[in-house]
């Protein structure tokens, strides 16, 4: 039964994350990054081409081995990429200060586009840039370049080993050193690590190391089947006879917004799953206000137990067994009858202070009644998360001194 209640908590978190994804406009807002993504993808392209260069004089067999990591991602589109002819353009176009220039230029407008969907998630509304906000593209840039030539470096020791043994000791080991690499999980570790301090730290720490870890895990995970999808689904062919020349630009851009997106959703999933009571909290709010009856309420209730009472006609109720601050009203009306006798009357989307009640008054309600009962916590958060609640907080606050 327990775990069944994960799985459902875990499903109705993604469903969550879906939700907040349209209703932000962050699908949107990542059509930017993807185009600067793109625009800042090839003076990296230059990077790795000058840096291939110089290994190449020393392993000349490096172009086979990237030529071979290449084919080894999946994606139909690097087949008819050709790292010929991104040497020969590199050794053209060479790489001084004004590429460095171009990096930093196009990687800040990139690294902002980001910021801009983290503080529309994380609801992070003033946010102090430092230098290191423009050392991290760079870090991230050549973390990458490391992450490549990291592969490449092992993938040449083991050739180098398997030739010496070969030459020198007549011992073939070529089977046993071929599986060694494509064990090789130092890329995946890198680019796991890279994924975790972008969620940490692009967050302002909103997320926990944890969670950071954790939807890390989930993005790679999803980025495995998003390349197995592409693979399998993307027919190439299709796309140069309807595009022609511009299909490789069509299908790259398909590829980084599909990316992108997944990497901001599972961002979004990190703020569902650390405010997961509050977020649950607000769709009930805002739902109970259009529809006090409706099905998704009478579901949200029952995962609110401590939160949500409901009472029928006449029946009384005893705030002061609930540990909560506040109380709205969403559906019906209640009755107080205080210590002078007079009755005071709390009527629809009237909000009060729980504290302004006498531990031996209770509410008696005049109709079929729904009531929502919230922490500080709580109504902080839907003070910032939710223009509706905020707006009844505001404008139907109730003093109560009974």
């Amino acid at each position: 039964m327990r775990i069944k209640e994960l799985v459902i908590k875990f499903l109705l978190k993604i469903l969550i994350s879906v939700m907040y994804l349209f209703s932000n406009e962050i699908v949107i807002l990542n059509a930017a990054v993807t185009y600067y993504a793109l625009l800042s993808f090839v003076p990296m392209l230059i990077i790795l081409g000058v840096v291939f260069q110089k290994i190449i004089f020393i392993f000349p067999e490096t172009l086979d081995i990237v030529d071979a990591m290449m084919k080894s991602i999946h994606f139909a589109y690097l087949d008819s990429f050709d790292l010929y002819d991104m040497m020969s353009v590199s050794k053209g176009v060479g790489f001084g200060v004004f590429g460095f220039i171009t990096i930093f230029f196009t990687s800040t407008l990139f690294l902002r586009s980001i910021n801009k969907v983290f503080k529309k998630i994380f609801r992070i509304r003033e946010l102090k840039e430092t230098i290191l906000h423009s050392l991290i593209p760079f870090m991230l840039y050549f973390a990458f370049l490391f992450m490549i030539l990291i592969t490449i470096i092992i993938k040449i020791m083991l050739v180098t080993i398997e030739k010496f043994l070969v030459f020198y000791l007549d011992i073939d080991f070529s089977g046993i050193l071929d599986k060694l690499g494509e064990l090789s999980v130092v890329p995946v570790v890198i680019f796991f690590v890279l994924f975790f301090v972008a969620y940490y730290f692009l967050s302002m720490r909103r997320i926990s190391l944890f969670n950071s870890l954790k939807v890390s895990l989930y993005f790679m995970i999803s980025l495995y089947f998003l390349n197995m999808s592409f693979k399998y689904f993307y027919n190439v062919s299709f796309y140069n006879a309807v595009y022609g020349a511009l299909s490789s630009i069509v299908i790259t851009l398909a590829y980084i917004f599909m990316f992108f997106l997944l990497f901001i959703f599972w961002a979004q999933y990190g703020y569902v799953d650390r405010n997961y009571n509050g977020v649950v909290i607000k769709i009930f709010f805002e739902e109970a206000v259009k529809n006090p009856n409706s099905f998704l309420v009478n579901y949200l209730s029952k995962l609110l137990k401590g939160n949500v009472v409901r009472l029928d006609r006449d029946e009384k109720l005893n705030l002061k067994k609930y540990a909560q601050d506040f109380a709205v009203v969403l559906d019906g009306s209640f009755e107080i009858v205080g210590e002078d006798g007079l009755p005071i009357y709390i009527n629809k989307f009237d909000f009060f202070n729980l504290s302004d009640i006498s531990d031996n008054v209770s509410l008696c309600a005049t109709e079929n009644s729904l009531l929502l009962l919230i922490s500080m916590q709580q109504r902080e958060f839907l003070n910032n998360d939710s223009a509706v609640a905020s707006g009844i907080f505001m404008s139907n606050e109730k003093m109560l001194i009974v």
